[in-house]
């Protein structure tokens, strides 16, 4: 397996460079079943996440909806000294589903590039 590049200005130089592959491989995957592929791209997270430091340059929480879970939303609201639904009305939007993020981007916690809550996420 080659080695995982992180630099984010090779991996954009790369995508353009493979724009039409990219675009091919999108239409294939858009045709196979969704359960599937939803369970390869979760493998692939799971052997690949642990390879990247997350806290390096803050491009998700420039760019991204950051999810969070409802253990990371009651630390969040113990850390910021508010109640769970004062925290959740402030800094978090939740879903029909139950899915829960961020609500703002960038995220309201990023300074410097840098997660001002990192340590209270699980």
């Amino acid at each position: 397996m080659p080695p995982l590049i992180t630099d984010l200005q090779v991996i954009k130089d790369l995508a353009e460079k493979h724009t039409i592959e990219n675009d091919h491989f999108q239409s294939f995957l858009q045709q196979q079943d969704h359960a599937s592929t939803d369970t390869i791209v979760h493998q692939l997270n799971e052997a690949i996440s642990s390879q990247i430091d997350c806290t390096t340059c803050g491009n998700c929480c420039r760019s991204l909806m950051i999810n969070i879970t409802q253990e990371e939303t009651q630390s969040l609201a113990t850390h910021l000294q508010l109640s769970l639904p004062e925290a959740k009305e402030k800094y978090i939007e939740e879903s029909e589903g139950g899915l829960m993020i961020i609500n703002t981007i960038p995220c309201h916690f990023l300074a410097d590039n840098h997660c001002t809550i990192y340590p209270r996420r699980f």
